[in-house]
């Protein structure tokens, strides 16, 4: 479902899939997911998940999307954000 709602919303597959993983390098990928976050950035990801708000999200969404518009350009990886 997924590959296809992405070219209709103009999203490029390729693109997007490589955007999820650029965090992670080489042939070592489950080693690197396995390692656990420090304290520090876990209690960070722990707030930012009780105060997020969805309507700022949307906000901040439609106010590229309008931008977008005015210069004539069309958004292709969520990374393009």
């Amino acid at each position: 479902m997924l590959f296809r709602l992405l070219p209709r919303l103009g999203y490029d597959i390729d693109e997007t899939l490589n955007a999820l993983g650029r965090g992670f390098t080489g042939p070592n990928l489950l080693p690197q997911l396995r390692q656990r976050a420090c304290v520090p950035i876990l209690r960070l990801l722990a707030r930012r998940w009780r105060t997020f708000d969805v309507r700022r999200l949307q906000r901040r969404h439609d106010l590229g999307a309008r931008l977008d518009v005015q210069l004539g350009r069309r958004r292709r990886a969520p990374s393009s954000y």
